[in-house]
């Protein structure tokens, strides 16, 4: 929606609740930053259905957990690792 951090996933069209359950159910969160922040992402999901009954508001929080990779060899003097 434009505010820093902030991004909106929506699901419509004439189906029932169960049908927008199991889309969510695939909705997966991807962090490809080498270097992740490691503040917390809030995700919060609102449904309103065909008949426009709205559901109860779901929220969780994802902690990233940022890894040290593993160095590797490279560059101009690569050799063998004895």
């Amino acid at each position: 929606n434009g505010s820093a951090g902030v991004h909106k996933i929506v699901f419509s069209g004439n189906k029932d609740a169960t049908t927008f359950q199991l889309g969510m159910r695939e909705v997966q969160y991807k962090n490809t930053s080498e270097n992740p922040s490691i503040t917390p992402r809030t995700v919060t999901v609102d449904i309103v259905d065909k008949d426009n009954n709205t559901g109860i508001s779901a929220t969780a929080t994802i902690n990233v957990i940022p890894v040290n990779d593993a160095p590797i060899k490279g560059g101009d003097y690569a050799g063998a690792l004895n």
